[in-house]
């Protein structure tokens, strides 16, 4: 999805066509190294239809009576084990015979010499090309094996919608049908909307006693809602994660608590519906950027149950320009798997989290052909950032030696800039915790 997502951002930020292609029968025609064999029964099949097969020299009859032939598997079929790795296998020598070589990024290619680039999901391929030549010789190259259906304006891929205004120069991403049919799905009767996905637990301020967690008593749901629960989590996460990150933070709580939940999750659970029905197609806008990759890493302290803490991250490319903002290509959000001491650990866990995911959008990025600069993140913990830049002395860090070792080698070889920043400008913030009605709208 960050891949799918850099591969927009691309095209918006050069001013380049968007185009899509779809190969049928991709699984079928690749040489098997041995044949296979498989039975068929005949009974299903008049007698005609046999001798138009030319199966009847070859009908054997079981025991039982039932009639049946071998038949040798020569080539790839659905449904064949060995037939997905056999297909790639032959596309990528048969792209690679036209000059499309993969990149270090798995699935994402590019031509030798023509200006076109593409990302290949199964078999649906998503392409961004500067002239009608070089999408004509993609086309040329598939042609040559699949029944291939080349569309070189892409309006829609993987079922998203795609909105691409050359005039203004924005590109939007969204599934209209996603939230419509998932509520048509649950059937949920008298599902009231809601204007924040989460149930905002205010803290108690002036109290000279410790804040105590909120304990759930509410009685275990029943396993219909257990099913329904999981059905919600599981459509809702690919949605947040996709296009709608307003409700990752909720989704994410939701799926710590699946495995025994509650009515009190249950109602947590409508409460996030009744938010998917009154946003039910979120956009999420791509505008021209230098394709530089910048972060924004938080975390939330104790904030979980079982004293649990959870890390946050908002991903995107900007300009030269730090205020610049755009569409996110990837946002952070889970409950850090460790009890943290403090603040500031729980600070430099979620800084480890967002860096090891930055590292691969690095890696993304050189692939399309932007090599980047040191990636700025920025951090509102003033300890994790001189722990991050050699300029805090490290005591008592058994506990966050590891993280501390990888953090401070990529920070020196120049592949990251931990940055401080406010905390009311760090945007990860937004995905750390619930917040009341009027802070998250």
């Amino acid at each position: 999805m960050t891949c799918f997502k850099m591969l927009l951002n691309d095209t918006v930020s050069s001013d380049s066509n968007l185009g899509s292609a779809d190969a049928t029968d991709f699984y079928l025609g690749a040489d098997l190294p041995s044949p296979q064999s498989i039975k068929i029964y005949c009974d299903t099949f008049d007698a005609q239809t046999l001798l138009d097969l030319g199966f009847t020299p070859y009908i054997k009859t079981e025991p039982s009576g039932k009639t049946y032939v071998y038949c040798d598997i020569v080539r790839t079929m659905p449904g064949l084990g060995a037939s997905g790795l056999l297909s790639q296998l032959r596309l990528l020598a048969q792209l690679y015979s036209y000059d499309f070589l993969q990149t270090s990024t798995p699935c994402l290619f590019r031509h030798r010499t023509r200006d076109i680039t593409f990302a290949l999901v199964v078999d649906d391929f998503l392409i961004r090309y500067k002239d009608i030549t070089d999408l004509r010789h993609f086309t040329t190259c598939l042609s040559e094996l699949f029944h291939i259906k080349v569309y070189p304006e892409c309006t829609s891929f993987l079922g998203f919608t795609i909105d691409y205004n050359r005039t203004a120069r924005t590109l939007s991403l969204s599934y209209p049908s996603y939230i419509p049919d998932l509520l048509a799905r649950l059937q949920i009767p008298n599902l009231k909307t809601r204007k924040s996905p989460c149930i905002y637990v205010p803290p108690v301020f002036g109290s000279s006693q410790p804040q105590v967690n909120v304990k759930d008593d509410s009685p275990p749901a029943t396993a219909a809602d257990l099913a329904q629960l999981q059905i919600i989590v599981g459509s809702l996460l690919y949605y947040a994660r996709a296009v709608d990150a307003t409700m990752l933070t909720a989704v994410c709580l939701l799926s710590s608590q699946q495995s025994k939940p509650t009515v009190a999750t249950m109602d947590a659970a409508y409460r996030l519906l009744g938010y998917a029905k009154l946003h039910p197609n979120h956009t999420l806008i791509f505008r021209p950027s230098d394709m530089i990759l910048r972060i924004h890493s938080d975390a939330s302290f104790l904030n979980r149950p079982n004293s649990g803490s959870t890390a946050g991250g908002f991903h995107y490319l900007g300009t030269t320009d730090t205020k610049f903002l755009n569409g996110p290509i990837f946002c952070h959000c889970t409950r850090i798997p460790v009890v943290c001491a403090a603040v500031s650990e729980a600070e430099y866990a979620a800084l480890f989290a967002n860096l090891e995911i930055g590292a691969d959008e690095r890696s993304i990025l050189e692939s399309l052909g932007y090599p980047q600069p040191p990636t700025d993140v920025y951090c509102d913990n003033l300890c994790s950032v001189g722990l991050a830049s050699d300029t805090v002395r490290p005591k008592k860090s058994k506990s966050v030696d590891k993280r501390f070792d990888w953090i401070k080698c990529r920070v020196r070889q120049h592949q990251f800039r931990i940055l401080w920043i406010p905390g009311n400008e760090n945007l990860a913030d937004f995905f750390t915790k619930s917040l009341p009605v009027h802070v998250h709208r």
